[in-house]
C-alpha cells in the first residue's frame, strides 16, 4: 500500500510540475489535485471494502439535520 502510494505521489509531483512549467491557471492544478484526491480516497475505501455513500445519502443526512425531513 505504501509503494501504491509514493507511486502516485511521484507521479502527481511529475504533472504538477508540467503544469507549473506550462503556466496553467491555479484553477487547473486545483481541479487537478482534487480529481487526484479523490479517486485516491475512493480506491482506498473500495479496496478496505467499504462502500461510499452515495451523494443522495449525503443530502437527505442534510435534509435531516436542518429539519426538512424527519
Amino acid at each position: 500500500m505504501m509503494l501504491i502510494l509514493a507511486i502516485l505521489a511521484v507521479l502527481s509531483i511529475h504533472d504538477v510540475r508540467k503544469f507549473i512549467k506550462a503556466k496553467e491557471s491555479f484553477r487547473v492544478i486545483a481541479t487537478y489535485t482534487f480529481i487526484a484526491v479523490l479517486s485516491l480516497i475512493l480506491g482506498f475505501l473500495i479496496s478496505i471494502g467499504k462502500r461510499p455513500s452515495s451523494p443522495a445519502e449525503w443530502i437527505q443526512k442534510i435534509l435531516q439535520a436542518i429539519g426538512v425531513i424527519k
